[in-house]
């Protein structure tokens, strides 16, 4: 095993710290974007606000149902489709952020890993977008709707993973052995 000298260690703690303040704050984004109110119906309040339960109303909901009777069917259809593949966006960037957020903090990136991150993050950076799109459009469409905070959280933590991912390309490693032959000893 090789030591590192006490300078070179102290600086990668220093470093290791500097990471770690924006990967505590990435989770507690992420949380806040599953548990803050998402895009919802008013009439709908029973599904709840939050992003599982307001993903389960916008997928099953049915625009020839009675209560979106008068209005643009196709309107109401294309509105609830773009809502919901906004929640469903946000849901997929915070399943890979689950396991890549880490990241973010670690001293050492494999490349998958990095690359997970960068997809997690665009998925919650363009959630965010398509759900007030969504919104918009349900408005548009005349269906009572309100927009809920989550959104906000979700941008945020989409931005942080997308330029942690991108200042974890410096600190990319590969455990080939012709790059790294101390791993064979």
């Amino acid at each position: 095993m090789v030591t590192l000298d006490p300078v070179e260690q102290e600086r990668r703690k220093r470093n290791f710290r500097l990471r770690l303040v924006p990967t505590v704050i990435l989770v507690v984004l992420m949380v806040g974007s599953v548990l803050l109110p998402q895009v919802g119906v008013k009439g709908a309040e029973s599904f709840g606000r939050s992003l599982l339960l307001a993903g389960q109303f916008f997928v099953t909901a049915d625009p020839r149902a009675s209560a979106f009777a008068g209005l643009d069917p196709v309107l109401v259809t294309i509105a609830i489709n773009v809502t919901y593949l906004g929640l469903a966006a946000n849901e997929i960037g915070l399943a890979l952020g689950i396991a890549s957020f880490w990241v973010v903090a670690a001293e050492q990136v494999g490349r998958w890993m990095r690359r997970v991150l960068m997809v997690a993050g665009w998925f919650l950076a363009l959630s965010a977008p398509l759900v007030i799109t969504g919104y918009r459009l349900l408005e548009g469409a005349g269906v009572r709707s309100y927009l809920g905070v989550a959104w906000v959280p979700t941008l945020l933590a989409g931005l942080i993973m997308i330029t942690g991912g991108l200042a974890a390309r410096k600190r990319l490693t590969s455990t080939w052995y012709w790059s790294k032959p101390e791993l064979i000893t």
